[in-house]
């Protein structure tokens, strides 16, 4: 079932979060897909109340099932290092997630140079609205393995980069690239 997301204020609307669930020889998958309230208006009380959600839903299925590999992706409307990624648990220290007793989330933007964390840019502010986590089962060697700095930005580097930003480096909004052809 999706995790039920119901705002204190009806103001806005609510998006639940689907959840799907994969066994791959034997080993469980939770794949958490999410689309977190916008900044609109600067408040990031929905963005935390959604997070304390997710966590919530996350800490029972790992009752059940202590093992299971967790990937909670999508648009979080927030950036890598913002007060609601960190309500839900996400990290960017590796070492720290898999030697604490309290379950983290690693944020894969940790894994790219500082400067190469960023997918969009809003007023030439490079920054992060989408992101990757994964738990720490992903990093155990049993099961399910995260390859260590598999994780890329395309339309970084090469052709991509020609074809998805523009000369100062900004990413094309699909609203201009469609009317300049460039698709």
């Amino acid at each position: 079932p999706s995790v039920v997301i119901n705002f204190p204020t009806k103001s806005t609307s609510d998006r639940d979060i689907q959840v799907i669930k994969a066994n791959f020889s034997g080993n469980s998958l939770l794949v958490f897909n999410t689309h977190w309230k916008s900044k609109w208006g600067g408040n990031d009380a929905l963005r935390i109340y959604t997070a304390k959600k997710l966590r919530e839903r996350i800490k029972q299925e790992r009752k059940k099932d202590q093992y299971v590999d967790i990937i909670v992706l999508g648009d979080f409307n927030t950036a890598y290092y913002e007060r609601p990624l960190l309500a839900l648990g996400a990290t960017g220290n590796k070492r720290k997630m898999l030697k604490t007793s309290i379950k983290s989330l690693y944020n894969l933007w940790y894994d790219l140079k500082v400067e190469e964390r960023w997918e969009h840019s809003f007023n030439g502010v490079r920054s992060t609205l989408c992101h990757i986590l994964l738990s720490d089962t992903l990093f155990n060697h049993r099961g399910l393995q995260y390859v260590d700095h598999s994780f890329r930005v395309v339309g970084h580097r090469k052709s991509e980069a020609k074809t998805l930003l523009g000369p100062e480096g900004i990413p094309f909004r699909w609203q201009i690239s469609r009317e300049k052809g460039l698709y």
